[in-house]
């Protein structure tokens, strides 16, 4: 089987990336059907550009609700880091990140991710 290389990119109404997928472009090439997709990303942001909800969807079946895709609820404090991440039911946890008093990160997500590509 040889993986489909063409990407597809949709933008919010600020021209912010909101979607992403990778699959077969249809004939118009203005879009890549679901049919013919081969995964997916996609957020919702805030108005500041905060990750809200971020969703991967590992086969390109449209949803975020398999066992290997990812769908989450993202919260964020008033200096935009996250605070609390929840995942769709059945989906692999993630730690909430701890921050110091610096604002540095000190400890990172997953608590176990299998099979869910997460680069952006």
């Amino acid at each position: 089987m040889i993986l489909a290389s063409r990407e597809f990119y949709g933008y919010d109404r600020l021209n912010r990336l909101v979607t992403s997928y990778r699959g077969d472009l249809d004939n118009d090439k203005d879009e890549i059907p679901v049919a013919d997709r081969v995964n997916g990303e996609a957020w919702t942001l805030s108005p500041v550009g905060n990750w809200d909800v971020y969703g991967v969807d590992n086969n390109g079946d449209g949803d975020y609700t398999d066992a290997n895709d990812l769908n989450q609820d993202r919260t964020h404090n008033l200096v935009n880091e996250i605070t609390g991440i929840t995942e769709g039911g059945g989906q692999s946890a993630w730690a909430d990140p701890d921050w110091s008093a610096y604002g540095a990160k000190s400890r990172p997500g997953p608590k176990s991710r299998i099979g869910c590509r997460t680069q952006v």
